[in-house]
C-alpha cells in the first residue's frame, strides 16, 4: 500500500504527473489511478488505497472542482484528517474547503526546490511520518482541526444576518423594558450584552472572496527544441523551425514565424478576460514530423510547456 492517495482529474494528468515525479524523487511511495489494472475492481481498489493511505493529496483545478469522483475523496480525506488540498490552477474551490489551509502551486514550474513545493511536501511528509500537523503555508488561515470542522458545518449566509439585526432589534425592545422595570419579574441580558452577542455574530460572517481579473490584452514569446518530432535536428538546409502559432481560444492568435528558433507577438486581445489561452505550434512546412505541440497556457504566466516548446505570456 502506497504512503499518499492522489485524487485528480483525469484531464489534468499533465499536471499531476509533476507532483507525482516529485513525491517519488522524495522517497515518498504514491497511489494513483494509473496503477489499477484491467483484472482489478476499480470502486474495491480506490476504497482499499485511500483508506490505507496517510495523506490524500487532492489536486484541484477548475476542471477537478467539478468532478464527483474528486469531491468524494477529498470529502474522505478531510473527515479521516489526512488531506493535502492543493491548487494546481486559479479556481474557486468547492464552498466546503474555502477556508481550508491551501498550497497554492498555481505559479509552480515543477522546481523541486520552490518555496511554494517544499511546503507543500512537508505536509505530506508530516502526515506519512504520523505527525499529523499542518504546515504554516498562508495567512489567516484555521489550523487542520478547524478545518475539518469547516468543512463539515454549512457556512453562514447572508441571511443569517439579517435574522441576527431582527432579533437584535426584538431582543434590545425586551432588554430595554427589563431594564426599566416593565418586566422586572423576569431575569434577562442587558442591551449592552445583547449588542456583543450580535456584533460577536456578525463579525463571523465571510464575505465571498473577490473574482480574480486577468489582463484584457498579452503578449506570447515561444521558444522551441532545436530537434524535431523524429528527435533529429531541424530540415536540413532549414537552420531552425519556421513556428506557425494558432488558438482556439482567441482567434486574433495568427502568428507565423521563419526560420528561427525564438518567436512572438503582443497586442492579443483577451476580450473575455480569459484565465489560459488554448494554443497550437506547428512548423509551417506541415510535415507531420513537425508538429511541435498544443497546450493550454495560462494568462500571465512564465514557462507553460507545449509540447517541444515554451511559452511566455505576459500582459500589456
Amino acid at each position: 500500500m502506497a504512503d499518499v492517495f492522489v485524487s485528480y482529474k483525469r484531464e489534468d494528468k499533465h499536471l499531476a504527473e509533476d507532483v507525482i515525479h516529485r513525491l517519488k524523487e522524495a522517497g515518498i511511495s504514491v497511489w494513483y489511478d494509473e496503477r489499477i489494472t484491467p483484472h482489478t475492481s476499480w470502486d474495491e481498489t480506490i476504497e482499499q488505497e485511500i483508506a490505507t493511505a496517510k495523506a490524500v493529496l487532492v489536486l484541484w483545478t477548475p476542471r477537478s472542482v467539478t468532478s464527483q469522483w474528486v469531491r468524494t475523496e477529498a470529502d474522505y480525506g478531510a473527515e479521516h484528517g489526512k488531506m493535502v488540498p492543493v491548487k494546481l490552477e486559479d479556481c474557486a474551490l468547492p464552498l466546503a474547503y474555502r477556508r481550508m489551509q491551501t498550497a497554492d502551486l498555481s505559479n509552480w514550474d515543477g522546481d523541486a526546490s520552490s518555496r511554494e513545493w517544499q511546503k507543500a511536501l512537508g505536509w505530506v511528509k508530516s502526515l506519512v511520518a504520523g505527525q499529523g500537523g499542518v504546515p504554516d503555508i498562508g495567512p489567516n488561515r484555521p489550523g487542520q482541526a478547524g478545518a475539518r470542522q469547516a468543512a463539515k458545518a454549512p457556512k453562514k449566509k447572508r441571511g443569517g444576518m439579517i435574522f441576527t439585526v431582527l432579533a437584535l432589534i426584538a431582543l434590545a425592545g425586551a432588554g430595554a423594558a427589563w431594564q426599566s422595570g416593565a418586566l422586572s419579574g423576569f431575569g434577562g441580558p442587558s442591551v449592552d450584552q445583547i449588542r456583543d452577542i450580535v456584533a460577536e455574530d456578525v463579525a463571523d460572517v465571510e464575505p465571498p472572496p473577490p473574482a480574480p481579473t486577468y489582463p484584457t490584452c498579452f503578449s506570447l514569446r515561444v521558444q522551441v527544441d532545436d530537434r524535431n518530432g523524429d528527435g533529429q535536428r531541424w530540415d536540413w538546409p532549414a537552420p531552425s523551425p519556421d513556428p506557425n502559432i494558432t488558438s482556439s481560444s482567441h482567434g486574433g492568435i495568427r502568428l507565423s514565424c521563419e526560420d528561427t528558433y525564438t518567436c512572438g507577438g503582443s497586442g492579443y486581445a483577451n476580450p473575455e478576460t480569459n484565465s489560459h489561452v488554448n494554443l497550437r505550434i506547428e512548423d509551417l512546412d506541415l510535415n507531420q514530423a513537425d508538429f511541435i505541440g498544443q497546450g493550454r497556457c495560462r494568462i500571465p504566466g512564465d514557462g507553460c510547456r507545449v509540447g517541444r516548446a515554451v511559452v511566455h505570456v505576459r500582459g500589456c
